[in-house]
């Protein structure tokens, strides 16, 4: 279990650990670390800096499949999710998928 603090105080648990942890002026956007034998394609959260949860990366498993996101970027206002197959730019405000590039 792994958790974020706020001014010491904890405001969010987790049920698995905290692989990545991007940390902005008015939020936190996670990437929990999923063991290899669980499916678990959702796996990036945005809470804001009081642990309210403000989205959970939109799921497009139909489009491809993936297990789950192992990292994360955030440049010049665009934040860029990865898995082993593909990024994804998502919308730092709704989480929702903008763009998809994939990987050879």
């Amino acid at each position: 279990m792994s958790s974020i603090y706020n001014k010491h105080l904890k405001i969010v648990d987790f049920n698995y650990p905290i692989r990545s942890i991007l940390e902005l002026p008015d939020r936190y956007v996670i990437v929990l670390e999923i063991p290899s034998e669980i499916h678990y394609p959702n796996n990036v959260f945005c809470y804001n800096k009081d642990g309210k949860l403000l989205w959970q990366v939109e799921s497009q498993e139909l489009l491809h499949p993936i297990t789950s996101y192992y990292g994360l970027e955030y440049k010049d206002n665009h934040l860029i999710i990865f898995s082993s197959s593909i990024e994804r730019e998502i919308d730092i405000n709704t989480g929702k998928i903008i763009n998809a590039d994939f990987f050879k």
